[in-house]
């Protein structure tokens, strides 16, 4: 379906939507078609009036909503709504992501404008609105698994960039002035825990706990109305690169995990990894000689 009439006038739609089947369509403003990422969100900064239109079918009828728009910000917007520490560089770097996975294309049409939407929705209230695709139901789980390149144990670890892409999130320091500088101030493993647990809790996960021990730094954290359990070794990095010579998983049958995560916090691992429900991830703190800082998270497994 190219087009839909309605009160005599046919308007174009958006394509590969099921209007038919659904009874809702996204109708094209005939100043904008609807394309690439970067067109999309700067068309949500300058003027938003010219995004797509909700039309529904009632009583056989199709008709605009009117005063009603699919996106009342920009798509960097939503993301910050629910992760409000994330960099700038992250925002985009997931808004794009996101865009370009919503129909597996990087030029938008209907079916992906629903998927984004529904996301959203989703992001800021599992409870009230279902994940249209699981792979997207949490920016962790779109981040790609690091390439391990050597078995040295050493991984590149470069900033992000805003127009690249997703290889890892940052949370900006700026955000968490006091956390950081108490961290800063006694950069022990027991407070890089406390730093980035807090930092998690900011932008609604749940973390386990924390526990004295203080070898290998580690958070086990979910997020509410989702099943998977994240798993976190942490690090102070300094330059460009992190050093992890243990595979993902190896941690189940370390001797010295309950004293690292806790008692609920291993049941809670276990649980998922019978499950296939874990994911692995690598984080902490990385500061350059350029002066750059970050929390940052990359995804190992």
């Amino acid at each position: 379906m190219e087009s839909l009439e309605i009160n005599g006038l046919h308007y174009r739609v958006v394509p590969q939507g099921s209007p038919e089947r659904t009874g809702i369509a996204f109708l094209e403003h005939p100043r904008f078609s609807p394309s690439r990422y970067e067109a999309f969100e700067q068309m949500l900064h300058d003027d938003p009036s010219l995004q797509p239109r909700w039309a529904v079918k009632k009583n056989g009828q199709w008709e605009v909503l009117e005063n009603r728009f699919p996106f009342d910000k920009s798509l960097t917007g939503y993301v910050a709504e629910t992760f409000r520490d994330f960099s700038d560089a992250s925002l985009n770097d997931v808004a794009r992501t996101l865009f370009n996975r919503a129909n597996h294309s990087d030029v938008i049409n209907s079916q992906g404008l629903m998927v984004l939407k529904q996301t959203f929705r989703n992001w800021a209230d599992a409870s009230s609105a279902r994940i249209p695709r699981q792979e997207l139901a949490d920016p962790l789980l779109m981040l790609p698994v690091i390439t391990r390149t050597t078995n040295t144990g050493w991984l590149a670890l470069p900033p992000s960039d805003a127009a690249g892409a997703l290889r890892r999130l940052d949370f900006a320091p700026n955000h968490f002035s006091t956390e950081w500088n108490n961290f800063n101030a006694d950069p022990s493993n027991y407070n890089l825990k406390r730093l980035v647990g807090s930092v998690l809790v900011r932008n609604g996960y749940e973390a386990f706990p924390l526990t004295i021990e203080h070898r290998g730094p580690t958070l086990v954290f979910t997020r509410a109305n989702h099943d998977t359990v994240f798993f976190l070794k942490l690090g102070r990095v300094d330059g460009y690169a992190i050093r992890d010579i243990t595979p993902p998983g190896n941690e189940l049958s370390d001797p010295n995990l309950t004293a690292r995560i806790g008692v609920p916090a291993r049941t809670a691992l276990l649980t998922a990894y019978a499950q296939n429900k874990v994911v692995w991830l690598l984080g902490g703190t990385q500061t350059t000689s350029s002066g750059w800082q970050s929390v940052f998270i990359i995804r190992e497994g």
